[in-house]
């Protein structure tokens, strides 16, 4: 690694970080979720974003989980999310029907589900 490059990352420590994608938190924050790399460590990230000077910063809130949680942090998520239908704070369909109804037009469209979420799962780009 050069001198630029530890300058850059930190004094040495490489750093490598992918696309992100975007939720719109409020009118002046963000919302981003990235893979990267960071001494050798997989890890995502989730964090808060500021609208600073027409682009966005990251702030010191979010969290960075090693990869191997993803699955974990899905499983929470679906949970809170059925908790919150469950008292009625969310009017949309459980996730498990909504994968049930997957399942089956993908039956019926003999498309595997690494195809089909290859063409739906675009992220959004930076605002």
């Amino acid at each position: 690694m050069n001198d630029q490059n530890k300058a850059q990352n930190g004094g040495g420590r490489a750093a490598r970080e992918f696309q992100t994608a975007w939720i719109e938190k409020n009118s002046a924050e963000w919302v981003g979720v990235r893979l990267s790399e960071f001494n050798g460590h997989k890890l995502v990230d989730v964090r808060v974003y500021l609208r600073v000077d027409g682009a966005l910063r990251p702030t010191k809130r979010g969290i960075s989980l090693r990869v191997s949680a993803i699955d974990e942090l899905i499983e929470l998520l679906t949970w809170v999310r059925d908790e919150a239908q469950h008292i009625g704070w969310f009017d949309s369909e459980p996730l498990a029907t909504i994968d049930r109804q997957v399942a089956e037009g993908l039956a019926k469209n003999a498309i595997d589900r690494a195809q089909w979420s290859a063409r739906q799962a675009k992220p959004r780009r930076q605002p």
